[in-house]
């Protein structure tokens, strides 16, 4: 018992507050490796954004330079031309940067007519390397490049514009400093922290109070089975959450489950406790016949009669355990069928032939009602015999003698209605219910020999084949049992076979 109640309270204990930080705990990694995620795509998109924006800018003013370039060609003298652009390039440039402080820029023009210039923005001279600049391609045009410095992490765009053979040749470079961008870049960074670790510990905090709140159903189901395990009461049941939530249709199913078992342990204790009364009375009748034909003297016609009384005693024990097993495939399912396509009044004439002769001594009448339509249907002939012998014999312990039992069949669309009308005292209304349960004997059929299996395996025959069992009476006015059957049983009830081809039954009995 101590280990049962170990593994019973451990996962009650796993199912508190540790599961709950755990499972937030678990969250917040994916919370966070998408946070990252976000923040990675995020971040590059707007660098990348800035990068092609700072281009764009840098293109803008080469046109321009262009421009004060093509002025410098109204001087004749070359000398003048030259001057003429450089001046006119450096105003441009210087003016630009007065205009925006913040901008680190660098301008380089090499041109066969213009002459070569390099001007830059005061105080960037740290941030680049002069002779890396100069080194650059005529048709670069590219963001994030390291142009040498002091300061490694400090990266240039660059944009190119060729210059017409008119214009003198060569080319216009420029570049200008990431850092502005770097600065909005970081700062996004601290924003974006500083936004997701508050949003992650509320998170974590919040999770473990929702988690814990959430599987409450589930710690009363777990304290529930402890409970049970450890007292034995399957009459405890689990409290559902107050306000209903998805958990409830679980805990209501448990406690469904758990008085359905409570209800088959029940009944498997009081079948155990009719099978041990009921076996008691043949075993006891065994040994006083065996016994008493050991204490007579040596007589082979007493041998014979107690060794008779001894193999009626036993085939009736025996029988009764067959159908105990035959119930028990049934209610799991296992009763597999023969199924052919059967007539179901050769079912009910042969059943009558079988109890001829029973009948004339109670002198009741065994009347079969003509159907009016051939009744025919796909199910195990050998079980449907089972099944209406059992209705039969039970009608004819119960009918008067000098009384009628009546049988009858008919067809509809989709089913066969099958009854057996008994002229009998009748079943009282409390005990129609009960009547199917294993073992069950009602107070009136105590006198009558039997154990209470007949209609249990009725029932089980019937609904193999997919159909039901029901029963008709009033007080003094015997029953009638009604059995309805489909016509297709469902696909999984049993292997179709062809009559045809059924293995013809040797003497012994067997197939």
């Amino acid at each position: 018992m101590s280990s049962e109640k170990i593994s019973a309270s451990f996962p009650g204990q796993t199912l508190g507050w540790g599961f709950s930080l755990r499972l937030s705990l678990y969250f917040a990694v994916v919370f966070t490796i998408g946070a990252l995620g976000l923040l990675f795509i995020g971040y590059h998109s707007i660098a990348r954004a800035f990068e092609y924006r700072e281009i764009t800018t840098l293109e803008e003013r080469l046109d321009e330079y262009r421009a004060w370039v093509n002025l410098g060609t109204d001087f004749q003298d070359r000398e003048l031309h030259r001057a003429a652009t450089h001046d006119f390039i450096r105003a441009r440039f210087h003016s630009q940067v007065d205009l925006n402080l913040k901008d680190d820029l660098f301008l380089r023009l090499e041109g066969h007519e213009t002459g070569d210039l390099f001007l830059c923005s005061p105080g960037c001279e740290g941030f680049f390397d002069e002779e890396t600049v100069k080194n650059l391609p005529p048709k670069t045009r590219d963001a994030g490049l390291f142009l040498g410095g002091h300061h490694p992490q400090h990266l240039w765009a660059v944009a190119s514009l060729p210059l017409e053979p008119r214009d003198g040749g060569g080319f216009l470079q420029a570049g200008k400093s990431l850092r502005a961008g770097e600065e909005v870049l970081d700062g996004f960074r601290k924003i974006f922290l500083l936004g997701v670790l508050p949003a992650l510990f509320v998170g974590i905090v919040g999770g473990t109070l929702m988690t814990y709140n959430s599987i409450g159903p589930i710690r009363v189901l777990l304290n529930t089975i402890d409970d049970i395990l450890r007292t034995g009461d399957l009459s405890r049941r689990a409290e559902p959450p107050k306000g209903g939530d998805d958990l409830t249709p679980l805990v209501n199913a448990f406690n469904r489950l758990l008085g359905r078992q409570e209800r088959l342990i029940d009944s498997m204790h009081t079948s155990l406790d009719s099978v041990a009364h009921d076996l008691r009375t043949p075993m006891a009748r065994l040994r006083a016949t065996a016994e008493s034909a050991l204490q007579r003297p040596r007589d082979s016609s007493r041998h014979a009669e107690a060794l008779s009384d001894c193999l009626e005693e036993s085939d009736h024990v025996l029988s009764m355990l067959r159908t105990l097993m035959e119930l028990g495939e049934a209610a799991t399912g296992a009763m597999r069928l023969r199924l052919e396509e059967v007539s179901m009044d050769d079912i009910l004439k042969n059943v009558i032939e079988l109890y001829e002769f029973v009948a004339e001594e109670k002198q009741v009448d065994l009347v079969l009602e003509p159907s009016q339509n051939d009744v025919t249907l796909v199910a195990d002939r050998a079980r449907l015999l089972q099944l209406f012998a059992n209705l039969v014999d039970n009608a004819l312990k119960f009918t008067p003698d000098g009384s009628q039992v009546t049988l009858g069949a008919h067809s509809t669309l989709n089913h066969v209605n099958v009854w057996v009308q008994d002229a009998g005292p009748g079943i009282p209304e409390a005990e129609q219910g009960r009547i199917w349960d294993r073992l069950y004997r009602g107070d009136r059929s105590r006198s009558t020999r039997g154990v209470g299996l007949g209609l249990s395996f009725v029932k089980a025959i019937a609904e193999a084949h997919g159909g039901n069992a029901q029963v008709l009476s009033q007080p003094d006015q015997g029953a009638r049992f009604i059995i309805r059957l489909p016509i297709d049983p469902p696909p999984d009830a049993g292997e179709r076979i062809d009559i045809t081809t059924t293995p013809v039954e040797s003497e012994n009995g067997s197939a």
